[in-house]
C-alpha cells in the first residue's frame, strides 16, 4: 500500500505525549494529532484547505496508534518517564 502520509512526532519540554505532525508526502503540511486533556483523547486539528479521504484518515490514525503503543510499550521496560 503507498503511503501518502508522513507523520512526525514532536516532543515537548512538560508534555506527557507528543504532538503527531501530519504531512503529505509531497510536503505539504497538513496538521496536528494531539492529547487534548478535557475530552481526555486524541484530536486532530487541520491546516486551513486540508482535505483528506477515508483512506488517508485511515492511514493518519493507524500510524498513531503504532506510536503510541511504542511508547507505551517503551514506559513498561522503564524507556521513558
Amino acid at each position: 500500500m503507498k503511503e501518502y502520509l508522513t507523520i512526525e512526532q514532536e516532543f515537548i519540554e512538560g508534555r506527557k505525549t507528543p504532538i503527531y505532525n501530519v504531512w503529505r508526502t509531497e510536503g505539504n503540511f497538513l496538521g496536528s494529532v494531539f492529547w487534548y486533556s478535557q475530552w481526555r483523547c486524541f484530536v486532530w486539528q487541520q491546516e486551513p484547505e486540508s482535505i483528506m479521504s477515508e483512506g488517508c484518515l485511515s492511514e493518519m490514525w493507524n500510524k498513531i496508534r503504532e506510536f503510541e503503543a511504542e511508547r507505551h510499550r517503551l514506559q513498561v521496560e522503564g524507556g521513558l518517564s
